[in-house]
Formats: structure tokens, C-alpha cells, sequence
């Protein structure tokens, strides 16, 4: 059906259609930042001495350090797929200037290399530097700081037992296959993709619960039997790498076998939650066999999401003064003191004005504040108790929950402004560096605009 009319722009977009000479300021601003802070490719040059240490190879030579962190800022600044960034450098004279790519542009896939090696710490110590920056700037004080929570989605399908079984189906059935084009002994494999796409659709198109359930114990043995004949091919290739081909690539190895134990658990949680009708805590849950770590965030009667929680903090300048994942899906309540705690580790004092969400309101929580120094403490909306809100006047309390309120603005703008509403990297350890990296670009472009006065 053709759509009536276009979704809201976003952000990046808005971005792509600004002046050439606006853009091309912004950019000189970002660039000037870089220069002033050589200890930002210092840190980064390490990851790439790790990953060049054993790398012999001859020809054309890389991009540099300081081109890769460049490209990796646009990305997430403009929030690109790496084929779009690939073509959006191209065609920017001042995105080539920025990125130092004046006499041609790598291909994506040497883009999408090179923007990887850069690690989790590595963004880490780069934020931390930027801040310091701001700090010494005076861009920020660290007096006034607000808190709040959000998800950043992992890049997953919603996770029903059906489709997860699919899912173990499927990826197990493809790498038999690939094991059985190099080793001869491991036989015939059979397909069951179409059997077991059936019975999942069913499932997913049923009305009647005791259909449903048939449905789910045919589902169930099917896998079952794919997973005992994945023992026996992972079997055989174990007694393969023993034999004459003892350097076997653990390539075949490995992905079986983690795959293998994850469908174990994806059929004892379906078992237990559709046939014995328990109650599986969220713990123990696997949401994606391709995304592991993602964890499941229930946030009082509002949609569940699959992520991970991030804490975030900032002071009047926009800045992200801190951005932290959390294990699992804590109380806000629980984060009130160690959020404190880190105001004083970043900015080397304790802030005066403090304001956070009704969510992390205790009467302890505004005694620890207290104890620490600040004088002006407010939650936001309105509580049953207004002794939860330490403040010297009315006009104060207002102040500090409008000023709290402009932090669900600042987490709208990075979702829709840097990509942080769904991370798009593979495994934790990429989940940690898209976010960590989508916050340095969202605080350069912030300390930009901060200094052209915009």
C-alpha cells in the first residue's frame, strides 16, 4: 500500500541537508577539538599496533589512525551504514577534508574494518578526555547535574519461543552443512527448515491453546532430533581433528558447539514455560541465540525491551558527562549513590544542584545526598511525599524539575541523532563500543556547537 506521506526526518538527516558551509564549520570546530587532544590518537593507536602486530601483508598502504577514528566519528555523527558512509564521503568535499581522505575513499568493507579496531576502553578514554576538555574549557561546570535511564535495543527480532526455536533450528542445520563440504565422514545431512518453518508459523497463526501446544511438542522434538544428530557431527569433527587432519580449523568446531549448548537452553525454557507452564526468571532466559548478552528490561507497565539499561548524567551544557551499561535490569533506586559517587570521580567535586527521576527517590538516597555536599536536591513529578525533595525554596524545586525534564530531550536527540535508540555491532563487547562511540561524536558535535555559540 503506498504510504500517505513520509515519517518525521531525522536528525542525521537534518544534518545531511544543512548549508555546505554550515556543515563545513561544524566539521573545522570538531576538527580543531581532535588537534588540541593528541592523547586521543595515542590511545587509539594502540589498538591498532595490537591488531597490525602479526599482519604481514604487502601492498596499498592502510588507512591511518587518525582517518579511522575520523570515519568513525561521521558514522555515528550522521548515524550511516557503512555502504552510505562509503558514498556520503564521497560526494562531501568537506567530509573528505575532515576525514583526511582528499585523493580517494576506501571501499566500505575496509571502512567497516578499520572503524572496528578500535576497542571498547580505547572510547572510554577517549570520552574521558573530551569531558576533561569541556571541564577546562568551562563549557561545563559539573554544578548542576540530572541522571536518567534508558534501553538501547540489541539488534534482535522480538524473541518468542516459536521463532527461537527456529532460530536454533536453522543456524545448527547450516553448520552441519558447511562441516560436511570439507570432512567427508561426517555423511548426510538432513534439512528439516521446511518442517520446522511449518510448525512455527502455525504456532505464531493459532488461535485454539491446545493446538497451540500440540504445535509446540512436534516443534520441540524436531529440534530435539537436530540437536542429537549436531552431537554426532561434533563428534565426528572432534575425532577428525585428532586423526591426520589434526589442524582442523576450530572454525567448525566452535560455532557448533556454541550454538549447540544455547539450543539446550532454548528447549528447557520452552518445555518449562509452554508445556509445565512455569515461570522462567528473566536470568535465565535466552531472548536471541545470535545476541546472547542481551539482557530483558521491564519498565513498570510501559513495552518490554531487549537491551541493556544505560545510566546517563549530564550538566546544563548537554554533555554526557558519563554514560555507563548496566548487568541486567537494576533498580534506579539502587544507582542514586554510585551515580553521585561518579559526578565526584569525573569532576573532581560533588555537584550543588542535583536532580534525577521519581525512580531513584528514597529518603536514604536524599541523606546520602545530603552527606555528600549538595545542597539542592529535587525528583521529578510529582510524590506522595514532598519530603523526598531537598530544596531551599519553591522557586528552586521548579527550576530543578524543569531542568531534570531536559534530559529526556538530550536521550531523544542521541537516539535519533546518533543511533543510540538500537545498537547495530555484533556481540557485548560491539554493543560497548557503539555506544561508547556514539557518545564521543554526540559530545563533540555538542562542544562545537557550544563554541560557535549556537
Amino acid at each position: 500500500m503506498r504510504k500517505i506521506s513520509d515519517e518525521q526526518i531525522t536528525f542525521a538527516e537534518m544534518e545531511m541537508s544543512r548549508d555546505p558551509g554550515n556543515l563545513s564549520i561544524l566539521l573545522s570546530m570538531i576538527n580543531s577539538i581532535l588537534e588540541q587532544n593528541p592523547q586521543i590518537l595515542e590511545s587509539a593507536s594502540r589498538d591498532f599496533a595490537l591488531r597490525d602486530k602479526n599482519d604481514e601483508r604487502r601492498g596499498r598502504p592502510g588507512m591511518t589512525v587518525d582517518q579511522s577514528l575520523r570515519v568513525a566519528l561521521v558514522k555515528q555523527l550522521f548515524s550511516l551504514d557503512y555502504r552510505s558512509l562509503e558514498s556520503f564521503i564521497k560526494d562531501s568535499w568537506p567530509m573528505r577534508a575532515f576525514c583526511q581522505m582528499a585523493c580517494g575513499v576506501p571501499g566500505f568493507r575496509s571502512l567497516q574494518r578499520n572503524v572496528k579496531a578500535v576497542s571498547e576502553n580505547t572510547w572510554l578514554s577517549i570520552h574521558e578526555v573530551i569531558v576533561e576538555y569541556a571541564l577546562k574549557e568551562k563549557i561545563e561546570s559539573g554544578r548542576w547535574i540530572r541522571a536518567d535511564t534508558t534501553v538501547v535495543e540489541s539488534n534482535i527480532h522480538h524473541p518468542t519461543d516459536a521463532l527461537l526455536l527456529e532460530d536454533c533450528a536453522r543456524v545448527l542445520i547450516r553448520n552441519q552443512h558447511r562441516a560436511s563440504d570439507h570432512f567427508e565422514a561426517i555423511g548426510r545431512i538432513r534439512n528439516r527448515n521446511r518442517v520446522v518453518g511449518g510448525l512455527a508459523f502455525a504456532i505464531q497463526n493459532c488461535r485454539k491453546n491446545d493446538q497451540r501446544e500440540g504445535h509446540y511438542r512436534n516443534l520441540i522434538s524436531h529440534v530435539e532430533i537436530i540437536a542429537e544428530e549436531c552431537r554426532k557431527t561434533l563428534e565426528a569433527l572432534k575425532a577428525e581433528s585428532l586423526g591426520i587432519n589434526h589442524g582442523i580449523n576450530q572454525a567448525f568446531i566452535n560455532p557448533l558447539a556454541h550454538f549447540l549448548s544455547l539450543t539446550d537452553k532454548v528447549i528447557s525454557q520452552a518445555r518449562r514455560r509452554i508445556l509445565h507452564g512455569e515461570t522462567v526468571p528473566a536470568k535465565e532466559k535466552v531472548v536471541s541465540i545470535f545476541e546472547p548478552h542481551t539482557d530483558i528490561i521491564a519498565k513498570g507497565g510501559r513495552e518490554t525491551k531487549f537491551g541493556h539499561k544505560v545510566i546517563l548524567f549530564s550538566g546544563k551544557s548537554s554533555l554526557i558527562l558519563s554514560c555507563e551499561i548496566l548487568n541486567g535490569n537494576p533498580t534506579d533506586k539502587t544507582l542514586f549513590v554510585p551515580t553521585l559517587d561518579k559526578v565526584k570521580n569525573i569532576t573532581g567535586k560533588f555537584p550543588t544542584h542535583f536532580s534525577v527521576d521519581d525512580g531513584f527517590a528514597t529518603y536514604d538516597n536524599g541523606t546520602e545526598a545530603l552527606l555528600r555536599g549538595v545542597k539542592q536536591l529535587a525528583f521529578g513529578g510529582k510524590l506522595k511525599h514532598e519530603k523526598l525533595s531537598w530544596v531551599s525554596s519553591r522557586r528552586v524545586q521548579r527550576e530543578l524539575r524543569r531542568f531534570r525534564a531536559g534530559i529526556e530531550g538530550l536521550i531523544s536527540g542521541l537516539k535519533r541523532g546518533v543511533g543510540l535508540s538500537r545498537c547495530t555491532w555484533k556481540n557485548m563487547e560491539g554493543f560497548s563500543r557503539y555506544v561508547y562511540s556514539s557518545v564521543v561524536a554526540w559530545n563533540l558535535k555538542q562542544i562545537a556547537l557550544a563554541t560557535l555559540g549556537t
